[in-house]
């Protein structure tokens, strides 16, 4: 006799495990859903489930991915005060802090997750980036390693580890190593599309037009201009959009020398972009991460961005860089223990 066809897609629903025993297949989990960009189906899933930490963290994942930044930061701070041990919470913080280059608060709170729940792979990931921000590169090395160890089951991210990794063994002890005066004089720039624009040297040729980031993380250049001053590709990447939805493969480049200005930047990581339109606007993005060691002001009137060394951190808080606007001005601040305002 043969087999019912509804039978056989029955059976097919069930996972038959080594004891003999039938057990039905795992259903997504918000986890799952977040890992594949679907942020309608992670709320839809959300709404059924009891409001822990956990499921208040994930809700600030979604916030983050969208693009909503303050509200990504009340649900993990609200995550928190229901339980100070949500790892999640930590670990959005952390990408938050990364977000305005808040380096020593990211590396806190990605220290603080990764202790909470030391398997999760994703944690190492973005903890290389928050001690890469603090210039620690051997725990940036560290985490990396530890990420590939981990083994995770992202393919993209694993490539993106494996080429970090083979960009510091380029790169070697000295990365992004900073020469200029005390006070470097003002650099000029134009504005043009609500964006601002200024002249950068890359070793010793130039000038090039970039656009200015207070936002970015990284130094990208064309795929033209890398080819135009003829510097040869270390490795291949993925790029992710900052909040981790979009992906671009990108080449790695080793630059000798980046100027601004007064200011030098030796030894410097980039990556390249191969956009038409963004092409012809800019020959490539210069992110202000690579000068966290000064206060960078940018004064809309004057059309120039004021460049001074940090102060020492006073015992009544913290120096914080902050973005905010006011007074035609969109800066780097100090604030002695408050949080910068966007």
């Amino acid at each position: 006799m043969s087999s019912s066809p509804l039978v056989i897609m029955a059976l097919t629903s069930f996972l038959v495990l080594p004891g003999g025993s039938l057990q039905a297949l795992k259903p997504d989990t918000v986890t799952d859903l977040l890992s594949r960009d679907e942020f309608q189906q992670a709320e839809v899933l959300l709404d059924r489930l009891p409001r822990t930490a956990e499921s208040v963290a994930q809700r600030g994942e979604i916030e983050y991915r969208k693009g909503n930044f303050d509200r990504a930061n009340s649900l993990y701070t609200e995550a928190l005060r229901m339980d100070a041990r949500a790892a999640r919470a930590h670990f959005g913080l952390g990408k938050l802090a990364m977000a305005k280059l808040r380096a020593k608060q990211a590396v806190q709170e990605m220290t603080r997750a990764i202790q909470l729940d030391p398997k999760e792979p994703l944690y190492r990931l973005y903890g290389s980036e928050a001690w890469a921000l603090e210039k620690n590169y051997a725990e940036q090395r560290k985490q990396l390693e530890e990420y590939v160890r981990l083994n995770p089951s992202d393919p993209d991210r694993l490539a993106e580890a494996k080429a970090g990794l083979e960009m510091l063994k380029a790169l070697g002890t000295d990365v992004a190593v900073v020469s200029a005066p005390e006070n470097p004089a003002p650099i000029r720039f134009r504005k043009s599309l609500n964006l601002i624009f200024s002249s950068v040297m890359i070793n010793g040729q130039g000038p090039y037009e970039f656009a200015v980031d207070t936002g970015a993380t990284q130094t990208v250049l064309s795929e033209k201009l890398a080819d135009q001053i003829g510097l040869k590709p270390v490795t291949t990447t993925i790029m992710h959009g900052v909040g981790g939805g979009g992906k671009i493969d990108t080449k790695l480049y080793s630059v000798k020398e980046i100027g601004l200005g007064d200011v030098k930047i030796k030894n410097v990581p980039v990556g390249t972009f191969n956009d038409p339109l963004v092409t012809q606007l800019a020959d490539g993005i210069l992110g202000t991460a690579i000068l966290a060691d000064f206060i960078i002001t940018v004064n809309y009137p004057a059309n120039q961005l004021e460049i001074s060394r940090k102060r020492t951190p006073n015992p009544a808080g913290e120096a914080l860089p902050a973005r905010y606007r006011g007074r035609g001005h969109r800066h780097f601040a100090q604030y002695g223990g408050e949080p910068g305002r966007e």
